[in-house]
């Protein structure tokens, strides 16, 4: 029920993998960082492929976001 409950654990060159369609997506992590927890524009379109995670922080509270911001390393087909 929490999927994103140990994101905290992420540092930077951490690898994040996701399987779709026959594909395993690999992105590494550039930046853990905190935002407001109404700071919406960490969604905001990039212009590179991106994987952004987004949890509630400290864990439990809704106070702030801690944002887990990945970008594409490779595509493996399986």
């Amino acid at each position: 029920g929490h999927p994103f409950r140990k994101v905290n654990n992420l540092t930077q060159g951490d690898e994040i993998l996701l399987t779709y369609k026959d594909n395993v997506f690999v992105y590494k992590v550039d930046r853990v960082f905190i935002v407001a927890n109404n700071d919406w524009s960490v969604i905001d379109p990039t212009e590179k492929s991106v994987l952004t995670l987004t949890t509630c922080h400290p864990i439990g509270t809704s106070d702030q976001r801690m944002i887990v911001r990945s970008n594409l390393d490779r595509v493996v087909p399986q």
